[in-house]
C-alpha cells in the first residue's frame, strides 16, 4: 500500500522530501476534480489532505470516510491553515451512529 497527497505548494514540499507521491493543487476546481479519482488510484492506503482543500470537499469527504473503504483519508494541517478544533473519537462515534459510547 502506498501513500498519495494532494497539497497545497507549500504543504506538499516537505512530503516531497519524505517521499510521499504528491499532487499539488492549484486551485479549488482542482481539488473538486482530483479528489474523486484519487480515491480509485489503485493500492493507495491512505489518502493525505490538507485541512483547507478538504473543506472544498468536505460533503465527498464524509460520504468516504462513513463508507468504510480504502483509502483512509487523513487531513493534515497547512502551512497556511488556521488551527481549528477536531473531534475526538468519543465525538466521531457518537455522529456516525447517534449514542455515545
Amino acid at each position: 500500500m502506498r501513500i498519495y497527497a494532494l497539497l497545497d505548494r507549500d504543504t506538499a514540499l516537505g512530503f516531497k522530501l519524505a517521499g510521499v507521491e504528491v499532487y499539488e493543487v492549484k486551485n479549488r476546481e482542482d481539488i473538486k476534480n482530483l479528489f474523486p479519482s484519487s480515491l480509485l488510484l489503485k493500492d493507495v492506503g491512505i489518502l493525505l489532505i490538507s485541512e483547507e482543500l478538504a473543506e472544498v470537499v468536505r460533503e465527498e469527504i464524509n460520504i468516504h470516510l462513513y463508507s468504510g473503504r480504502f483509502p483512509i483519508v487523513v487531513e493534515i494541517r497547512s502551512f497556511r491553515g488556521k488551527e481549528r478544533k477536531r473531534k475526538n473519537i468519543d465525538e466521531l462515534i457518537k455522529d456516525s451512529i447517534g449514542i455515545s459510547v
